[in-house]
């Protein structure tokens, strides 16, 4: 019988993953160490590795995600519960829209090829202007796309009508 070899992983989310067993969510102090234990990767590496991983992500570690507009508002809506609880916590307030900022000028960027990103640069910057009425604003949002693609009018939100 030959000695069995332990091979090292080769990816990054492999890495990151095998940094990660024993853990059941990723909490921005598991992700600082994260940080210091891999040195030679950009955080927006970690990042996608500890997506890729599946565990629960503190917000501040998921970041804005802009796969689509409901991941969107989801991640946007958890930096503003993040950002409410600060209290008056400066730093932390200027790290959160600092993250938002940051996921702003690569939507910014991304329009030159997907013109549609434009949207959600426009939900970013609504986000920085007022945090606390994004999640209202949000789901007015998601309505009146919602009703614009399928041609609809909203619908008032009473039965009442103007007939006599």
């Amino acid at each position: 019988m030959s000695p069995s070899i332990a091979v090292a992983p080769r990816n990054t989310s492999d890495r990151v993953r095998e940094w990660l067993k024993g853990h059941e969510a990723i909490t921005e102090p598991v992700f600082a160490e994260l940080v210091q234990a891999f040195p030679d990767l950009k955080i927006r590496a970690l990042r996608k590795a500890v997506r890729e991983c599946r565990l629960p992500l503190d917000p501040l570690v998921e970041g804005v995600r802009q796969e689509s507009l409901q991941e969107l508002e989801r991640t946007l809506t958890g930096l503003q519960a993040e950002y409410l609880r600060c209290g008056t916590d400066c730093a932390r307030m200027q790290k959160i829209r600092a993250t938002v900022i940051e996921s702003k000028a690569h939507a910014r960027f991304a329009t030159r090829r997907h013109p549609e990103k434009q949207e959600m640069v426009e939900w970013m910057l609504v986000w920085l202007e007022n945090p606390s009425l994004f999640d209202t604003w949000a789901k007015l949002r998601l309505r009146s796309l919602g009703d614009c693609r399928t041609g609809q009018m909203s619908k008032p939100d009473t039965e009442e009508t103007d007939q006599d």
